[in-house]
């Protein structure tokens, strides 16, 4: 039993921390318009958000550049959770 009980335990400190703590380095595809600019967001995510965009994330920024000038704007301050799951349905 204190076995099974070490494992379960175990079990859910993964499953806390894959869902809490955001240490993965993500980014978005780099857009490119015509070749005269670019935009890009980056963050640190957690497992579950960098799977299923379903977790959490700290440090999120949006780069652009625009002829060789690049600007960055924060687009989240502190610890962040978020779920953007989207479900499609269709009705006949």
């Amino acid at each position: 039993m204190k076995l099974i009980g070490w494992i379960v335990i175990i079990v859910v400190l993964i499953a806390i921390f894959a869902f809490f703590v955001p240490v993965f380095p993500a980014s978005s595809q780099k857009s490119e318009y015509f070749g005269v600019s670019s935009a890009q967001v980056t963050a640190d995510v957690s497992l579950t958000f960098l799977v299923s965009h379903c977790g959490s994330y700290v440090n999120a920024q949006y780069t652009t550049s625009f002829l060789g000038v690049q600007s960055s704007h924060p687009l989240s301050k502190g610890y962040n959770f978020a779920c953007n799951v989207q479900v499609s349905s269709s009705s006949s």
